[in-house]
């Protein structure tokens, strides 16, 4: 009896040991998965921001050349 729980509180503090370990990876993951994610974003976030300002700057270009405003509409629809 005495033998079983020695086993029984030593398995239980490895469970607990092992436990903690795979949450700090698990938790790890996480951040580096949100901060992935994030990363996406924000570079997403600038292409289309530099996007529509090139798209702004060929807009200007065409008016300065006379494009009608309908013409311009349907070249950037």
């Amino acid at each position: 009896m005495e033998h079983e729980g020695v086993n029984e509180i030593v398995d239980d503090e490895l469970i607990l040991d092992i436990d903690i370990l795979m949450a700090e990876a698990d938790r790890r993951q996480e951040e580096a998965v949100a901060a992935a994610v994030a990363e996406a974003a924000r570079r997403q976030e600038e292409a289309v921001a530099e996007a529509e300002a090139t798209q702004n700057k060929l807009i200007a270009k065409l008016r300065s050349l006379g494009v009608s405003e309908e013409e311009i509409a349907e070249l950037t629809r």
